[in-house]
């Protein structure tokens, strides 16, 4: 008995085989739009508060030690801001300013060699020199009220040019109350000027590495007080984190030690031009060098060179100075651990008992200048 076979025509088979499978809508590109834009509108909304978070950020990280504790620029403008008005004397500089003087004791004694009240304020800022301070001039020269004098610090190691120190953070940190003639001065006065343009714009460049260090050390932190509980602390955990080292300070304003020193001609017309804003808002302006162990015998000719500079522009500036350099670097109170904190900067003991000398100088030449 023959099996019947049963046959599809080939045009039939071949029409089904290369018909294409009809398309299924699909809704990857619209949830892709959607989560970006939930993600755009949370960083949006979350930028702001990345500002204060900074803020703090940063403030922790100078804090790490006793006598840096609100040494950040946020704290320091704020609290000129919230002055009824301007000291009598405004001292300004690095961290040395900060640390080596001790307001309310060079208040009391400026006071009592003056016979009349006077009002004294520092802000001093880690790492910065005469381009950051510059900006700190304008700033100050443009409040409402305005200081009798600026006790101006000039610094070997600022003035530096083979020096690497980003003054961005800190230079962004004093941008409030916005002032275009500000936003100017410090985008010309800023080496990385790019980077504070973005900062400005977009506050995320700024405040994202010091907020997520922060978080980073918090979770190191509590990984090591884990492991203390578990009886066994890994080698990794062993260090001590970089907020509560100090590196993590330097590395929002991106420093690198350069032990080779040369005097700064860019720097030196930073402070030709702060000098020139005080004078032209009727603030007088006078040079100090504040206390340092055994400067002079680092390198006596960057010394020599510094100081040879140094006294040119103060005879073209008609400015006044004086130099406290070796000021309490006697063998008995460089190894007095409280009067100092390391070769550069004093505890607060030793801001006080620097005080009285400071006072004298300043006071002496308030009195010469009439």
């Amino acid at each position: 008995m023959a099996t019947a076979v049963r046959t599809e025509q080939p045009e039939v088979l071949a029409r089904v085989a290369t018909t294409p499978p009809t398309p299924q809508p699909t809704r990857v590109p619209r949830r892709a739009r959607l989560t970006l834009l939930v993600v755009l509108l949370t960083l949006v909304v979350a930028q702001p508060l990345s500002i204060p978070l900074a803020y703090h950020a940063i403030r922790e990280f100078i804090g790490v030690v006793p006598a840096f504790v609100g040494m950040d620029v946020h704290s320091q403008w704020e609290a000129y801001l919230a002055r009824p008005k301007a000291p009598d004397v405004l001292f300004i500089g690095d961290s040395q300013t900060f640390t080596d003087v001790d307001a309310k004791a060079v208040s009391t004694e400026l006071s009592a060699r003056m016979s009349r009240p006077i009002s004294v304020f520092r802000f001093g800022v880690p790492g910065e020199g005469p381009a950051f301070l510059d900006a700190l001039m304008y700033r100050v020269m443009h409040r409402p009220s305005r200081p009798q004098w600026v006790v101006l610090e000039v610094n070997q190691t600022t003035m530096n040019a083979n020096r690497r120190w980003d003054p961005t953070a800190d230079l962004w940190e004093l941008s409030n109350p916005a002032d275009p003639g500000f936003l100017n001065l410090a985008f010309r006065v800023d080496p990385f000027r790019w980077r504070l343009l973005r900062a400005w714009l977009v506050p995320y460049f700024i405040t994202y590495q010091p907020v997520a260090q922060l978080a980073q050390c918090s979770l190191v932190e509590h990984a090591q007080q884990a492991a203390v509980l578990l009886g066994h602390v890994p080698l990794e955990l062993r260090g001590k984190v970089a907020c509560k080292s100090g590196v993590a300070y330097l590395q929002v304003n991106r420093y690198h030690e350069d032990a080779t020193w040369r005097f700064s001609g860019e720097d030196s017309s930073y402070i030709r031009e702060a000098v020139a804003m005080a004078h032209a808002g009727g603030t007088k302006v006078m040079f100090a060098t504040y206390p340092f162990v055994q400067l002079e015998a680092i390198n006596p000719v960057n010394y020599a060179t510094f100081q040879s500079k140094m006294s040119t522009l103060t005879n073209d500036l008609g400015v006044s100075t004086f130099n406290l350099v070796n000021e309490l670097t006697d063998e008995q109170s460089i190894h007095n651990p409280s009067l100092w904190l390391d070769p550069a900067h004093m505890e607060p003991a030793g801001a006080r008992a620097l005080a009285p000398k400071l006072s004298q100088v300043v006071a002496g030449i308030m009195q010469g200048s009439g």
